[in-house]
């Protein structure tokens, strides 16, 4: 998952739609509901 900086750019299989994440320690939980929304073309379940 490339990026640039502290950040990573997660894309969904279809290629269609992309989430950045900021390499952190800890991940805010806005930032997983953010994620999780925008990568909702994903199983249930995907994120463990």
């Amino acid at each position: 998952m490339p990026g640039k900086g502290d950040h990573e750019k997660w894309y969904c299989p279809c290629g269609r739609h992309m989430a950045v994440i900021t390499r952190t320690r800890e991940i805010s939980p806005g930032v997983v509901a953010d994620t999780k929304k925008k990568l909702a073309c994903l199983p249930e379940g995907w994120m463990q």
